[in-house]
C-alpha cells in the first residue's frame, strides 16, 4: 500500500508538487484573459478542520450527481461525505479502512449516470464502486503495469455509456473499463497519445463525449477522443490538479491558489481565487466539479473546506402598484 507520505515523496521525486507550496511559481506565469469573460463569483463555503461530521482534514476529490448532491473524499481522514448544494451534510457514504467496502487513501471520484460512486483509492491501487447510499458494489485493481493494474491511480471519470476511465498516473497511461471493472483498453506510451513524459492527475469526460486530461508535467489540458486520439492541447498558466467540464463546454482547472476557466475552444478566459483563508481564497486547491445548475465546487484541501462559485441568486423583484394623481387648476 502507498501511504500519504510515500505518495508525496513520489511526487517530489517527479518534481511535481501535490499541492502548490511556492506561491511565486504559480503567479509568475500568466495568460491574457478575455475581458468579456463572465467569471463565476464566490458564493459560500463549508467545512472546518477535524474528523467530525461535515469536517475535513484534506478534502481532495469532488463529484456532483445529477440531483446536485456534492460528494467529497478526504485523503487524510479517508471517507466520502455527501452534502446538499448549500453545504448541508446529508451523511457519510464511505468509511475509512482497508477492506473492499472501505477506502484508505482516496484522491479522485466521480458519480456515474447509473448513480454509482466510483472512487480512486490511490494508495491501495484500486477502483472501488458504491451506491450513493454507501453500499459496496465492486472493486478492481492491483499493483503493476499490466491491463487492469495500477501505479497510483489518481482520478476516475465515467462516460455517458457507463465506461470508466482511470488516470493510471505513475504508469503514464489512461485505462478504460466497463462499469464492472472489465478492462477494455489502455493508451499512453507509445500510442495513440504519447504520455511517457506526462503526468495526468485529473480527467473528466465532458458533455461533448471527449476526454479532458489535466497534464501536470506539461502544464496543459489534453483533449482526446474516448479511444485516445489527441484532438487538442491547451496551455495552462500553472499545474492542473483537478478538472471539470460544464454543460456549456467551459472547462475549469484547479491550480493551487486559483481556478482557471477556459472556453470550449481552449481560450483562457480568466482565473478566480487568491491565496489565503478568507472568502474566495484558497490554501491549496485539489478537485473541482460543476453542478447541474452551473455552480463550481472546489476542494480547498489545505484550507479544510469546500468552496462554491457561480452566479448569485437574483433577488425577487418587487411588485408595485398605484398611480400618480396630479391636481390641475
Amino acid at each position: 500500500m502507498w501511504t500519504r507520505d510515500t505518495l508525496l515523496r513520489a511526487m517530489t521525486r517527479a518534481r511535481i508538487p501535490f499541492l502548490p507550496l511556492v506561491l511565486t511559481a504559480f503567479l509568475a506565469v500568466s495568460l491574457p484573459a478575455v475581458a468579456s469573460a463572465q467569471l463565476p463569483e464566490w458564493l459560500r463555503h463549508w467545512g472546518t478542520e477535524g474528523t467530525g461530521p461535515g469536517q475535513f482534514l484534506s478534502p481532495v476529490g469532488v463529484a456532483v450527481d445529477a440531483q446536485g448532491f456534492v460528494y467529497i473524499c478526504d485523503d487524510t481522514w479517508p471517507r466520502v461525505q455527501r452534502f446538499a448544494p448549500d453545504g448541508t451534510l446529508v451523511g457519510q457514504v464511505v468509511s475509512p479502512g482497508y477492506g473492499d467496502s472501505e477506502i484508505a487513501s482516496p484522491f479522485g471520484l466521480d458519480v456515474g449516470a447509473d448513480g454509482r460512486i466510483y472512487v480512486a483509492d490511490t494508495g491501495l491501487l484500486r477502483i472501488k464502486v458504491f451506491t450513493t447510499e454507501g453500499t459496496f458494489v465492486t472493486a478492481w485493481g492491483e499493483q503493476g503495469g499490466g491491463p487492469g493494474q495500477f501505479q497510483l491511480p489518481f482520478d476516475v471519470t465515467v462516460a455517458a455509456n457507463g465506461d470508466v476511465f482511470v488516470a493510471d498516473t505513475w504508469n503514464s497511461r489512461i485505462q478504460r473499463f466497463t462499469a464492472d471493472g472489465i478492462h477494455l483498453a489502455s493508451w499512453g506510451d507509445p500510442s495513440p497519445v504519447p504520455l511517457e513524459h506526462w503526468i495526468v492527475y485529473a480527467l473528466e469526460v465532458g458533455p461533448d463525449g471527449r476526454l479532458y486530461l489535466a497534464d501536470a508535467s506539461r502544464r496543459s489540458v489534453l483533449v482526446c477522443t474516448l479511444e485516445g486520439s489527441l484532438i487538442a492541447e491547451w496551455p495552462l498558466p500553472g499545474v492542473g490538479y483537478g478538472i471539470a467540464v460544464a454543460a456549456d463546454g467551459s472547462v475549469y482547472v484547479s491550480d493551487g491558489y486559483r481556478v482557471h476557466m477556459l472556453s470550449s475552444a481552449g481560450v483562457h478566459l480568466g482565473s478566480f481565487g487568491a491565496p489565503g483563508h478568507g472568502d474566495g481564497e484558497f490554501m491549496g486547491t485539489a478537485g473541482v466539479d460543476v453542478g447541474p445548475d452551473g455552480t463550481v465546487y472546489v476542494a480547498d484541501s489545505e484550507g479544510h473546506r469546500v468552496q462554491a462559485w457561480g452566479s448569485p441568486a437574483v433577488p425577487a423583484s418587487r411588485t408595485t402598484w398605484g398611480r400618480v394623481k396630479a391636481g390641475y387648476r
